[in-house]
């Protein structure tokens, strides 16, 4: 089917896109909070496999840490139902089908058997903004976040930029390193929380200064998003 993104949110890990066509099967949201011990379900296509796959168990922890490599998300859903790349995205239901979180990322190294899900109460102001086709805490990148384990250098790794976007008419490129932002270093704790930190603290019009080291040419650059551009 065409579709079409009607919005997107970089800090809520979270975009709205509209199918063309009406009358579609949807789940609701579950009313009432996700508290801990609730009866969870992960479902989904995980791995690219077309059969459908539904995962057990409960919430183990309520406001968990959303800070990633990616995004930075306040708080999100801590459960153990078993989700896999390709689960993202897609719904965590309670028995009743009712939707708890939106599926968000799976354990580390540490919390193998942890999984996480981004809470109603997070994404539900987001997504009714991207509904009205307003891209939220978004300024036109995808990147990762780093830190150099011998150097303690960090930043974001930026891996696409959006055509057209604040962080396109800068001049930031892929395979950029933006080492700062408003004067912050960023990806010290090997997340986006500093970046997401200043998109939040500002508006999508602000002149925001910003560095970036790329790679390429050797190049050390500096300038700013709805301003100067980077020399």
């Amino acid at each position: 089917r065409n579709a079409r993104v009607l919005g997107v949110a970089e800090c809520s890990d979270l975009a709205v896109i509209d199918i063309d066509g009406d009358g579609f099967p949807f789940m609701a949201w579950r009313e009432g909070s996700a508290d801990v011990g609730l009866d969870v379900y992960a479902a989904g296509f995980p791995l690219g496999d077309p059969e459908y796959t539904l995962t057990r168990g409960i919430v183990s922890k309520a406001r968990a840490d959303g800070d990633r490599a990616w995004t930075s998300v306040d708080y999100v859903l801590e459960h153990d139902a078993n989700i896999q790349p390709g689960n993202s995205g897609g719904p965590l239901v309670d028995e009743d089908g009712k939707v708890v979180g939106v599926n968000y990322s799976g354990g580390f190294a540490a919390l193998s058997s942890q999984f996480y899900a981004i809470a109603q109460a997070e994404a539900i102001p987001v997504i009714e903004q991207l509904r009205e086709g307003k891209d939220v805490y978004s300024l036109g990148l995808n990147g990762e976040a780093f830190v150099d384990a011998e150097s303690g250098f960090s930043g974001i790794w930026v891996t696409s930029v959006t055509s057209g976007s604040v962080m396109d008419k800068a001049g930031v490129q892929p395979g950029d390193i933006i080492s700062s932002l408003e004067g912050i270093s960023l990806g010290r704790g090997g997340t986006m929380g500093e970046y997401c930190d200043v998109l939040k603290s500002h508006d999508h019009e602000d002149t925001l200064a910003i560095e970036v080291i790329r790679l390429a040419s050797g190049e050390a650059l500096s300038g700013q998003l709805n301003g100067r551009e980077l020399a």
